[in-house]
Formats: C-alpha cells, structure tokens, sequence
C-alpha cells in the first residue's frame, strides 16, 4: 500500500478504478503489473527483494514510503497450494485488500486454480454495526421509511460487495440485517410488537428487503 495524496474511486470493479499499466524498474528490466485500485496497489515480481528495494528507491525520490503496517510479502497464485503442501506447509496466506479478503481456491469442479474472493471480516462486521446503530436509533420512524432506507443500505452493500464468490457473504449480511430489524421493531414500545412468524411471514411480506445479486462478474464479461 502507498501512501498518496490522490483521491479514492468510488468502485474498485469500476472501469476507471481498474486501470491497467506496466512499468520497468530500474536497470535490471525486471517488469512488473501494477492494478491501480483506489489509492493502493497490489504488485506482483518475480524477483521480490529487488523489487521492493527498487521501488522505496524510486517512492524516496518523491516524498512517498510503504505503509509498513499494510505492506506483506506472501506466497500466493497458480502453485502456492501445492508448493506449500510439498513442504509440509498449511495453506497460502489470505490477504485484504479495499474490504475483501483475496484467497487461494478452486474453481466450482475443484480442477483449476481460482483466485477468490469475499467480504473481509473486518469489513463485514463494521458494516453490521452500522446498520445496527442506524436502526436502533430510528427505529421510531415509520414502517415505510425504515424499509426505505434499510434497503437503500442494502442496495448498496450489493453493488459494492456483490461480486463472484462472495453469494454467501452478502446473502449473510441481509440475514443479519433481517434479525436486527426484528429485534429493534420489538423495541418501539414496552409491549412487544412482532413474533417470528408475524415478522417473516408478515411485515417482511409488506415491506420486502432486497434480495442479493451478483452485480459484477470477475471472471467473465
């Protein structure tokens, strides 16, 4: 991660948040793929060391430096499962990156390497937190502008994080979401409003959330 001034994009699957380009370092031609996401960056070299002591060379000139606290030198790609195994190692290193968190997989038939991806933990559950603040707090307001709102929240959750690989990690959030909305609408008055049943089978009838989507596909186009 560098530390810049330059200002966030809004989506880091956009197309002006993905752009692409390749630089030389230093004499050596060592050629590395920078994607440029938001204001940080994942790189990829094949001679590490070299890489890193050219590139603090090259930030130096300009008044830049790693943040240490965000920068980590891991095995991970095509062979990293499988070399790791060999060497009687646990499996690849996880790494987050603008709220996800990047793993080592396979795809669906267990063939061929897949990089994937899902909601950091971090990430998902400061987002819960929000949204359980957000409700305790209004949860006076009308029936309809709760729902409104709710799914305003949702829907944005959806656009950001709703992406191959990570269903399951946005259909956990509208479940979570759910189960806040019924424990903070039996808290209006001292006299409980809604049972389980009354809730999902009723009110949730009336006011339907947002049902997840996949909205951007990594993999194909």
């Amino acid at each position: 991660q560098v530390r810049s001034n330059q200002p966030p994009v809004p989506s880091p699957w956009s197309r002006s948040g993905n752009a692409r380009f390749k630089r030389r370092i230093g004499s050596n031609r060592a050629e590395t793929q920078v994607k440029r996401l938001s204001w940080e960056s994942i790189m990829r070299s094949e001679e590490v060391d070299v890489f890193r002591q050219r590139l603090e060379e090259r930030f130096r000139k300009y008044g830049l430096e790693l943040a240490e606290e965000k920068t980590k030198i891991l095995e991970f790609g095509r062979f990293a499962r499988q070399n790791r195994k060999a060497r009687g190692e646990r499996k690849p290193d996880t790494f987050d990156f603008l709220g996800f968190t990047f793993y080592c997989g396979m795809d669906g038939k267990k063939r061929f390497y897949r990089c994937r991806v899902k909601t950091s933990s971090k990430k998902f559950r400061s987002k819960i937190r929000a949204i359980k603040e957000w409700i305790k707090a209004h949860r006076t307001m009308p029936l309809e502008q709760i729902f409104k709102t709710v799914n305003a929240k949702l829907r944005g959750h959806y656009q950001y994080y709703g992406v191959t690989d990570n269903t399951k990690e946005v259909k956990s959030f509208l479940t979570q979401t759910k189960w806040l909305l019924f424990k903070w609408l039996n808290r209006r008055s001292q006299k409980r409003s809604y049972t389980i049943d009354t809730f999902f089978n009723g009110l949730l009838k009336t006011f339907p959330l947002l049902e997840p989507r996949i909205k951007v596909s990594l993999f194909y186009r």
